[in-house]
């Protein structure tokens, strides 16, 4: 059980970090470099829906399986594993809420222009709002994968 437990923890929160990383890496120095209307139509192709298909499940998924290892794991995790369980999952579980209060709610609004009518004035403060908080939720995120990698080798 601990192992798959592992193995859900490091894949469900894997799968949303490297989009993290990506987004972070890739995705913003984009579409900054995009004029302010093109940056919003491709904003809208990746973000309309693509996050909710797979994002909320798997990070859920990994950050609950932490949650149970720490819960469950008992003398089958070292006390070092356990630490490292417990540090990871706070700054693993801040990303959801960054991502699902705050920025998917920006993502939806930049669709929204896009289909109905884009206001070019508002659109860079609310892409600057965006990219703070990309920048915010990446590196708490690695914080917390780091740590389950750092666990669950341990």
């Amino acid at each position: 059980m601990v192992s798959l437990l592992k193995f859900l923890n490091l894949v469900g929160c894997g799968m949303v970090q490297g989009t993290y990383t990506f987004e972070m890496l890739v995705v913003v120095p984009a579409l900054d470099a995009a004029p302010p209307e093109l940056s919003a139509k491709i904003h809208r192709a990746l973000f309309k829906k693509l996050p909710d298909r797979y994002m909320p499940y798997f990070g859920t998924t990994g950050g609950l399986a932490a949650l149970a290892l720490l819960a469950f794991g008992g003398k089958r995790l070292s006390p070092r594993a356990r630490r490292l369980y417990a540090i990871g999952a706070p700054f693993w579980f801040s990303t959801s809420v960054i991502l699902l209060g705050f920025s998917r709610p920006i993502d939806k609004q930049i669709s929204e222009w896009v289909e109905t009518g884009f206001p070019e004035a508002e659109y860079p403060a609310k892409r600057k709002t965006w990219d703070k908080l990309m920048y915010t939720r990446g590196p708490l995120g690695a914080i917390g994968y780091g740590s389950f990698v750092a666990a669950a080798v341990s």
